[in-house]
């Protein structure tokens, strides 16, 4: 089931990058990569601290 689904991302993601990025290739690096959970999980806390990451680089003058 797991591989299923990840079969089912990297189909997504092609279509996404055809149908409605206009071929943006920026995420290809990261796809290119065998998916797992600790794949996904880094994605997944990196998007979580955004606003801290944020925060901190607003206290710092964008530096």
């Amino acid at each position: 089931e797991k591989a299923r689904l990840f079969a089912m991302l990297q189909e997504k993601y092609q279509h996404m990058k055809t149908s409605q990025w206009q071929g943006y290739s920026g995420y290809d690096r990261w796809f290119s990569r065998p998916l797992n959970n600790a794949h996904l999980a880094s994605v997944s806390t990196y998007t979580r601290y955004i606003p801290a990451f944020q925060q901190l680089l607003d206290q710092h003058g964008g530096d």
